[in-house]
């Protein structure tokens, strides 16, 4: 259909607008992936945020982070940029890395409760 980019949003985050001066940017810049992000604030203890991993700018999530250094990884001063999980993908891109296999990704558990059974 001739789409080239895909926004995806957490499904938590209601408040998740397409903002064209950011589909326009990333088409100018030949961007293929954007993770929005804003500054980290005190209720922003859950979500993920960018750290610089051997080289490579990668996320860190909450789950990630082994229970001796969880107070360290809420810091706001540590940590001053939180994942909004709004994405922007480039469509072609994505075809081309799994048709080479190359996304290696980590799962990441998150579990869930639902009226006290665990799902």
């Amino acid at each position: 259909q001739g789409n080239e980019y895909v926004f995806v949003a957490n499904s938590d985050n209601l408040g998740a607008l397409v903002d064209l001066k950011i589909l326009n940017h990333l088409i100018q810049n030949k961007n293929e992936y954007c993770m929005e992000v804003t500054p980290k604030t005190l209720a922003d203890v859950k979500g993920g945020t960018l750290i610089s991993y051997e080289g490579r700018v990668q996320l860190l999530e909450i789950a990630q982070v082994p229970d001796e250094h969880v107070s360290e990884f809420k810091s706001i001063e540590k940590f001053k940029i939180f994942n909004t999980n709004n994405l922007w993908v480039n469509l072609k891109a994505i075809k081309r890395l799994v048709e080479a296999d190359a996304l290696k990704m980590e799962i990441i558990p998150n579990p869930k409760e639902v009226d006290g059974v665990k799902v």
